[in-house]
């Protein structure tokens, strides 16, 4: 094993993320500066956070002559008086923050070669269709090898919005989903979801079936290397049915014979452009998804969930983590969440702490070698035109969750 060294930290890992900033400008923005307003009255919203932005109006002048307009600005300014949210950072004499030093096993693993480094990306609406993961995801293939988009789910919201691959799926799945408040019946899966077929019938359109085909977001997602499916125990009945799937015009079938917390079966371990699968499966059989990966190199799941602020996920049960854990072998757990939980007139986030804080004791129980990185939300705007400002309560939740982050 290679001890992580500058150049992996400069020009590897640390590079990626900047690359993903430079899609979201907003986002580097609102972690460097964070843009939130100030009346145009000039009056200062009592907020620790919120200093002058006239001055950096200033500085911009010569710009604003030689391009005559404010439109390179974030935002249209005009004569209007905006104010910017000063992010509080840790202190460096701070030794209860650790920074990069936590994610060394991370590092020291992209350094390995011939092995799969394997990173989990859960977050609400704003990683969505694998938003903002399929540009992390390449990057990171790019740079230290491996494809494939990781774990795909059964059912999704949004088949025809992700551009990584391309999704079908039949009407005939029942799919519980931590999105949904109230309690699930059976276990949720590691992405917070499991599937259900809803009848079985020997006639083809009649079977639950779900299909991808690769997509030319890049080279790596073209084509599928491997893939798993995964499903759990069957309580009700021992008898879980058969899968039926199309590799290149070649049928081929497997009956699902183990029945254990967490079982998987391989359905192709070469490179195929798409596959077709029917689930001849009772409808009590817990269905979690599949993966498409590489052997080798980076490979990263995304676990999005809309609608919500992260805490739904202790309703994972530990005992279920651990044996994804132990099949799927995770190197780095991000959560990226806050955004669901905003709301201007709030100014005390300490309960949203103790959930985060929560979330992550119940993660480190099932996870207890994988570094755990936490992602706060993005900037958010609010108002109107001509008045746009950032939602003050952005830096209260980030720094709610630096503190859960900080006590675990």
């Amino acid at each position: 094993m290679m001890p992580p060294n500058e150049s992996i930290h400069q020009n590897g890992f640390t590079k990626v993320l900047f690359n993903i900033l430079l899609i979201v400008p907003l986002v580097v923005a609102g972690y460097f500066y964070g843009l939130a307003g100030i009346n145009t009255n000039e009056q200062v919203i009592s907020d620790d956070f919120i200093y002058d932005y006239r001055e950096i109006y200033a500085n911009h002048a010569q710009y604003r002559k030689e391009w005559g307009t404010d439109s390179f600005l974030l935002f249209k300014v005009k004569k209007y008086y905006f104010g910017v949210l000063k992010y509080e950072r840790p202190s460096l004499t701070d030794q209860t923050y650790a920074g990069l030093d936590l994610l060394s096993s991370f590092f020291n693993k992209l350094t390995e070669k011939n092995s799969q480094v394997r990173i989990a990306f859960y977050g609400d609406s704003g990683v969505e269709a694998d938003l903002v993961t399929q540009t992390l995801r390449d990057s990171l293939q790019l740079i230290f090898g491996g494809s494939g988009v990781g774990f795909i789910p059964v059912v999704s919201r949004d088949p025809g919005f992700r551009q990584s691959i391309t999704h079908y799926f039949s009407n005939l799945w029942r799919w519980e989903s931590l999105e949904n408040p109230r309690p699930m019946r059976k276990n949720p899966g590691i992405s917070g979801n499991s599937f259900y077929t809803q009848q079985i019938d020997s006639i083809s359109d009649q079977t639950a079936w779900i299909s991808y085909r690769g997509k030319s977001f890049s080279s790596r997602t073209a084509t599928f290397p491997t893939m798993r499916f995964f499903y759990g125990k069957n309580e009700i009945d021992p008898s879980n049915g058969f899968l039926e799937w199309e590799i290149n015009k070649t049928q081929k079938s497997s009956p699902l014979d183990k029945n254990e917390l967490l079982n998987e079966i391989s359905l192709f371990d070469f490179p195929v452009s798409q596959i077709r699968i029917k689930a001849n499966l009772p409808n009590s059989l817990p269905v979690y998804g599949c993966s498409i990966e590489s052997t080798q190199g980076v490979i990263l799941d995304n676990f999005a969930l809309r609608g919500i602020d992260g805490s739904r996920l202790t309703r994972i049960p530990i005992a279920l983590l651990k044996e994804f854990q132990h099949t799927l072998n995770y190197d780095l757990l991000i959560f990226s969440y806050g955004l669901n939980v905003t709301n201007p007139a709030r100014r005390d986030y300490s309960e949203y702490e103790e959930k985060i804080l929560q979330l992550i004791k119940h993660y480190r129980k099932a996870f207890p070698e994988v570094p755990i990185l936490i992602i706060g939300p993005p900037d958010k705007g609010m108002g109107g035109p001509g008045n746009w400002v950032s939602d003050p309560s952005v830096p209260r939740i980030t720094k709610a969750m630096r503190k859960a982050a900080i006590k675990s």
